[in-house]
């Protein structure tokens, strides 16, 4: 691979073709093996470094910048200790004004990490601290608006209902009944006749029961039709007893029938209101239908949404005027590479740029949360709303993550598989020849 650089030579006014060498960095450890910045954590590397090593506790010294800036340990970021060293060392080698070191509180809620935790688990986090969600049942059932409701019960037939049917059935029955018993006590009579021995017992019988009863029970004639002969109404006050049985059969077996059959009943509630809905639901759960009116309504009039980020993103560490304080205008070549000067530009700007990424994905993905519908054709319980909601919710942070991870992979992709050769000379040694005529050589990353 070759690369020219066009340089101007102050003694010669003439541009020239400058041949660069490129070396990829690494270190040899205890076993003698080489290991090459791809391969993970050169701690120490060879340059001519004219100041003291400059170290903040918890930034790693391996190559990739994504995974530096990910395996920060935010330990030293609360504590003023470890900048003071940091800062006199700069002062004392640099005239610059002086600046606030603003650390992180520790006193701010911490949800999914502690200070000693790195920076890719709050990364791996969304950057949230605490994400607050509420939801609306009330604007719901608002939205919703139901015009009424229909609920269904079973219930057994009250007495008023089975006295009236026993008055309704009870002008048939006395026809059928008449003509039944009339039937019934001629055929007695023609089967008995050619028996007198079994006439004389039935009279015997009859004249015992008559004792036993009022005389105003036995002298009872329903079928009276005003003839004085003794067998004449003697048939008819037998036509009257059987008649009575036959009606007596009959409304009790009408009676057990009614009180013991369930009857379907169908209510309707006109504009309920959720007070009332709510009560229904709960004696009703199982029948009770309220069509919506607004079968589709915005989840931005449902649910509200609030992320409250990691102070990190917010703090003087990912400020444009922080980066360039510490790292702007110095020559990295007078530093090795485990130096926070050589490499802490990277970092902080990637943090910076990830706390942007963070934000502009969830502000991004929100706008398209609230700007979908919640579809209900009816209205629903509160935890069956509450459910549904949590889900959209889940799905929404879940749809976060995936975006973020995403972003983070590009990155690496890009930066590794293409093989870039590092501005902060992480990943290469670079060095030119001015009198030669070689070209420039490149060892790549991987």
């Amino acid at each position: 691979m070759t690369s020219t650089l066009m340089a101007d030579d102050q003694s010669n006014l003439a541009s020239r073709n400058i041949p660069l060498l490129f070396s990829s960095v690494y270190i040899d450890d205890s076993n003698g093996n080489r290991k090459y910045c791809v391969r993970d954590n050169p701690t120490e590397l060879y340059t001519l470094a004219l100041f003291q090593i400059l170290k903040i506790d918890g930034i790693s010294s391996v190559c990739n910048v994504v995974d530096i800036t990910l395996d920060m340990s935010l330990t030293c970021w609360y504590e003023a200790s470890c900048f003071e060293p940091f800062r006199l060392v700069l002062f004392s080698q640099f005239v610059r004004g002086p600046i606030n070191i603003l650390l992180l509180d520790p006193t701010q809620p911490i949800r999914f990490w502690s200070q000693s935790q790195s920076l890719r688990r709050v990364y791996n986090n969304m950057m949230i601290e605490i994400f607050n969600s509420s939801v609306s049942y009330e604007a719901f059932y608002e939205t919703c608006h139901p015009l009424y409701c229909t609920f269904t019960y079973t219930e057994h037939a009250h007495i008023i209902v089975i006295i009236t049917t026993l008055i309704g059935l009870f002008g048939g029955l006395n026809v059928i009944l008449r003509l039944l018993s009339r039937f019934l006590v001629k055929l007695f009579f023609t089967c008995i006749a050619t028996n007198p021995n079994a006439t004389r017992s039935i009279a015997q019988s009859q004249n015992n029961r008559w004792t036993k009863y009022k005389e105003q029970l036995v002298m009872f004639n329903r079928f009276s039709d005003g003839s004085q002969e003794i067998h004449v109404i003697k048939r008819q006050r037998i036509f009257t007893r059987l008649y009575l049985l036959l009606i007596l059969i009959s409304f009790m077996v009408i009676i057990v029938y009614t009180a013991m059959e369930k009857n379907v009943v169908i209510k309707i509630v006109e504009s309920p209101s959720q007070a009332q809905y709510n009560e229904l639901l709960g004696q009703y759960s199982s029948t009770i239908q309220c069509p919506c009116t607004a079968v589709s309504m915005d989840l931005s009039q449902l649910v509200s949404v609030n992320a409250i980020y990691h102070q990190v993103c917010s703090s003087a560490f990912v400020e444009t005027e922080w980066i360039y304080f510490l790292f702007n205008d110095i020559n990295r070549n007078n530093y090795k590479r485990a130096d926070i000067r050589v490499r802490g530009g990277a970092y902080f700007r990637f943090l910076s740029k990830l706390c942007a990424l963070m934000n502009t994905t969830t502000q991004t993905l929100a706008q398209e949360f609230f700007a979908d519908s919640f579809t209900s054709a009816k209205a629903i319980s509160e935890d069956e709303f509450q459910s549904r909601m949590n889900v959209l919710q889940y799905q929404f942070q879940t749809s976060i993550e995936l975006q973020l991870t995403h972003g983070l992979k590009i990155v690496r992709d890009i930066t590794q598989a293409n093989i870039f050769v590092s501005s902060y000379m992480l990943n290469c040694n670079r060095y030119y020849r001015i009198l030669s005529t070689l070209q420039a050589v490149t060892s790549p990353v991987i």
